[in-house]
């Protein structure tokens, strides 16, 4: 082959890339079908992996709401652990002039068969 063989078919290429036949120059008209289902699988991997990203973040904020909750749920149950002591708990009815108080005597049975 010459060199001028070679600058004509270049050319050609280059004339034909930039016409867009290059393809069916090719003869790859055959398997457009096959490069469609190709674009269509790139397209869903790329939507389907900018799903799992959004599902991730998502799931790193719930984490740290959680752990948020977390702590004022811990420092609830310390709060409520100081009102288990009877004495604090009567300090607190005396605090609000409540007439509440321990019981004197047991509580009354209400028979439900009686009814």
């Amino acid at each position: 082959m010459s060199f001028r063989k070679i600058m004509i078919f270049l050319g050609q290429v280059f004339k034909s890339i930039l016409e867009g036949k290059l393809l069916m120059r090719l003869g790859a008209e055959k398997l457009f079908p096959y490069f469609l289902y190709v674009f269509v699988l790139f397209w869903l991997a790329i939507l389907f992996d900018m799903a799992s990203e959004n599902v991730i973040a998502r799931a790193e904020k719930n984490r740290a709401v959680i752990k948020e909750l977390s702590i004022k749920h811990a420092q609830k149950m310390v709060i409520l652990k100081g009102f288990d002591r009877a004495s604090t708990v009567d300090a607190l009815l005396d605090g609000l002039n409540s007439g509440v108080g321990v019981p004197e005597k047991p509580a009354v049975v209400i028979d439900k068969r009686r009814r």
